[in-house]
């Protein structure tokens, strides 16, 4: 599949938090959550949403791992962490809250000076 996105963010601990955007061929949260299930012990699953797509968050695993994912038009949105009632929890709850889809910019074709406008979206996560 086609990566689009990927960060891994490390701790001092070695552990770390990793958000992915990848083509999907599965393209329903229910099929993919019947797929995970099988591969995976998941001890707990919750509906939420990531910016406004509908979303599952899921604990699973030993050593216990947190999950969010999101799928729309073929395209899965992933974010994994180590589940552990603390920093990492808080990291990956606050990025899943935070997240933003940003629209596109058209460039105004009447007053363009032949150059394409970029806008990039930074966040700080503390």
């Amino acid at each position: 599949p086609n990566i689009y996105s990927s960060l891994e963010l490390f701790g001092s601990d070695a552990k770390r938090l990793t958000v992915r955007v990848s083509d999907s061929q599965i393209t329903s949260l229910i099929d993919w959550q019947k797929s995970f299930n099988l591969q995976n012990s998941v001890r707990k699953i919750d509906q939420t949403t990531l910016a406004d797509l509908p979303a599952l968050h899921l604990q699973y695993g030993a050593p216990e791992m947190m999950m969010t994912v999101a799928l729309s038009d073929g395209i899965i949105y992933e974010v994994l962490s180590p589940a552990d009632d603390g920093f990492w929890d808080r990291t990956h709850e606050d990025l899943v809250s935070s997240w933003q889809f940003a629209t596109s910019v058209t460039p105004d074709v009447a007053g363009s000076s032949g150059n394409d406008t970029i806008t990039l979206i930074e966040e700080t996560v503390e």
